[in-house]
């Protein structure tokens, strides 16, 4: 063989090992093409993601996927790389109440989110145990993602319309 033959050979085997590294070790180059194996490796989706927001360690993506939601982790890996985290399960949503959400946490990041089923909701709030209140009045579409980067846990969640009136309320139980 010669070295012509070898190289080409060598270049060929190195794309192929590279292409086994990544399919094999859940290591992607874009956000959105973890946060698709994710939901592939679970039979989920894919869902429409409505929105993607920065945390310190990767992206929040949000998405809706027929009657169900999620709040994709994806985790930023040796500053290249995307890998998914622990939280890929979709939640069905539950009609009856005028805003179905959750709270989820992998502390430090914690994070709520949901839909609003009454579209007269303008404003939803979290309260955390700090006493520290977050809110947000522009959505994605039906769904809002409010998250923090603190110890604090979630205690309520408030949605007002557009007068300022309760909607729905929530205390989480202890």
């Amino acid at each position: 063989m010669n070295r012509k033959q070898k190289i080409i050979r060598n270049t060929i085997l190195l794309i192929g090992f590279s292409f086994l590294l990544f399919t094999r070790s859940y290591l992607y180059l874009d956000p959105l093409a973890a946060h698709r194996a994710s939901e592939r490796i679970i039979h989920y989706g894919p869902s429409e993601v409505l929105h993607v927001e920065d945390f310190s360690r990767g992206k929040y993506v949000l998405g809706k996927y027929d009657q169900w939601i999620s709040c994709n982790v994806v985790i930023r890996s040796n500053r290249l790389f995307w890998r998914f985290g622990g939280t890929v399960t979709g939640f069905e949503v539950d009609k009856e109440k005028p805003l179905f959400y959750l709270a989820q946490y992998s502390q430090p990041e914690a994070r709520a989110f949901g839909v609003i089923n009454d579209q007269r909701i303008e404003k939803v709030e979290v309260h955390l145990t700090d006493r520290t209140v977050l809110s947000q009045s522009s959505f994605y579409e039906d769904m809002f993602l409010l998250h923090w980067e603190s110890d604090a846990e979630f205690r309520k969640i408030m949605a007002y319309d557009a007068s300022g009136a309760v909607i729905f309320e929530e205390e989480r139980l202890r």
